[in-house]
Parts: C-alpha cells; structure tokens; sequence
C-alpha cells in the first residue's frame, strides 16, 4: 500500500542493495581499512626513528599512568562507532 492522503504510511522500498557483493556495499574507508592501519603504522614507526625523544615526551603527558596522547586517539577512533549507534532500534 503506498502513502495517500488518508494518513497511511507509505512502504519502505525495497533493499536492493542485497543483490550487490558485500564488497561493493562497502565504503572507501571501510575497503581500504587494512591500508589505512598500515600506513598509521609505518607512520608511527616512521616518527619514532625521525624522533628519537617522541616516545619520552609522549610518556610524560600522563595523568595516573593513563597516556593523554593515547586515551585521545581512542576516543577519536570510538566516536564516529558510537555516533552513529540507534538507540531506537535496540529496543
């Protein structure tokens, strides 16, 4: 039934991204995940051997043994997962 003046909802339409291989369905972050965590690695360890003191500047910015530099990167990699949570659809 579609949507009419009457006050019915319209129907959803249907999925037809199913049909697509689950590669195709994802986005370009998410395919070239694997690449994105390799180069952030080469980088660190790149930084670490052009910055010998980076590991002992970044060790004293802690507060209660907790790494700042570090609990900030987590938040910033758990933001975009928990911004897009539906709380709605949990119910």
């Amino acid at each position: 039934m579609t949507g009419t003046a009457t006050g019915t909802r319209p129907e959803a339409p249907p999925p037809g991204n199913k049909d697509r291989p689950v590669v195709a369905r994802l986005s370009r972050l998410d395919r070239f995940l694997p690449l994105w965590i390799g180069a952030a690695m080469a980088a660190g360890l790149g930084l670490g051997r052009l910055f010998p003191g980076l590991n002992r500047a970044l060790n004293q910015v802690a507060i209660h043994g907790t790494s700042l530099p570090i609990a900030l990167g987590r938040l910033l990699i758990m933001y975009p997962v928990l911004a897009k949570v539906a709380y709605a659809a949990a119910e």
